[in-house]
Order: structure tokens, then sequence, then C-alpha cells
């Protein structure tokens, strides 16, 4: 005979992801101001009183979403990134996810960024702890490679980070608006051109 006992907790249904996960999808198709608290809540078959139980409000929802991309991003290149143990290597490999995203997921962040209210202080501060996040990866990763001698060490780091990620960057999306052939080669050839010349 099974008694319900009120101090046992609820098993969870995982609410919270299932809230994060379709409000992605929404802010990928539809952006940030058009998206619907009660609609996702409706797809998820949640009511809204949980909603504002995990997260409060639509503002802090939407920096949890964004937080959440980023994460999916840097679990995809820890997958890529799997079984190199070369910190050149990690290095390129860091570069061409970049440029995978460019070719790739450009729409995404398209849509993503496309009313995005760029004087709103709470989006704008998690922006820049994710930029932080990033610069501080890259410069782990400069820094292995500074220790195995693959860059000289009077080179500033934010030099080398800057050089790499901003010119592959610039040069992945140049070659992505003109369609050109062999993408991918090209930009390995460049990323490989760029760390011949820092050397």
């Amino acid at each position: 005979m099974c008694i319900n006992n009120p101090i046992m907790s609820r098993p969870s249904k995982n609410i919270d992801v299932k809230l994060i996960e379709l409000g992605k999808k929404r802010m990928i198709q539809s952006g940030i101001s058009s998206l619907s608290i009660r609609s996702i809540c409706v797809d998820a078959g949640i009511n809204l009183g949980m909603f504002y139980y995990y997260f409060k409000t639509k503002e802090n929802f939407i920096k949890v979403l964004f937080e959440s991309f980023n994460d999916d991003l840097y679990n995809y290149w820890e997958i890529e990134s799997l079984g190199i143990s070369s910190s050149l290597e990690r290095l390129k490999r860091a570069l061409n996810v970049g440029a995978y995203l460019i070719k790739e997921k450009r729409g995404v962040a398209e849509n993503i960024f496309k009313d995005f209210d760029f004087k709103n202080e709470a989006y704008m501060q998690t922006l820049k702890g994710i930029h932080n996040r990033w610069q501080m990866f890259y410069t782990k990763l400069v820094e292995d490679c500074k220790k195995d001698s693959f860059f000289a060490n009077d080179v500033d780091n934010r030099c080398i980070i800057a050089m790499l990620v901003g010119s592959v960057k610039y040069y992945a999306n140049v070659l992505e608006m003109d369609g050109a052939e062999n993408y991918y080669e090209k930009v390995n050839a460049f990323i490989d051109f760029l760390i011949e010349k820092l050397k």
C-alpha cells in the first residue's frame, strides 16, 4: 500500500530545462522581442506560475537563454577537441569552430540579435560575462602554445588573440558572403598563415 508522504520531495520533471530548450528554439525563430512566455508555457504543458517560480522574470529568462547558448557552444568545442593533445592543434580547432559557426549558423545569430536591445543593462552585463569567459578561454589556449614554444613569449596575449580571432572571423565572413568554394580548406590555410607570422 502506498501512502503519500508530504515531507518527501516530488521527483524533478526538469521543468526548467524544458522551458530553456523551448525558449532557445523560439529565440532562434523569432528573436527576443517576439519571445512569448505564455506561448512557451503552453507548448511545454506548464502553467505560467511554474515559469515565474523558476525564472522570476522574462528578462532573467532571456539572460539564462544567452548563457545556455554559450554553454552549448563551449560543449560543442569540447567535443570537437576530444583527443587533441597538441596545444597548437587545440587553438586551431577553436578557430575552426568559429569559422564553422559563421558558415553553418549565420542565420541563428542574425535572428537572435535582429531586435536586440543594446541599451538593456542586464542583457549587456550578461554578454560582457560571456565575452570575458571566451577571453579567458583563448588566453589559456595561447598561454599553452607559448609554454610549448609555438609563440614568442614577448608577444602580448591580447595581440595574439585579436589577430587570430579577429582576422579569422573577418576572413571567414568574406568567404561566406562571396560563396567561396573550398571554404574550410581556405580557412585552414589562412589560420596556418597567421600562426606562422606569430612564431
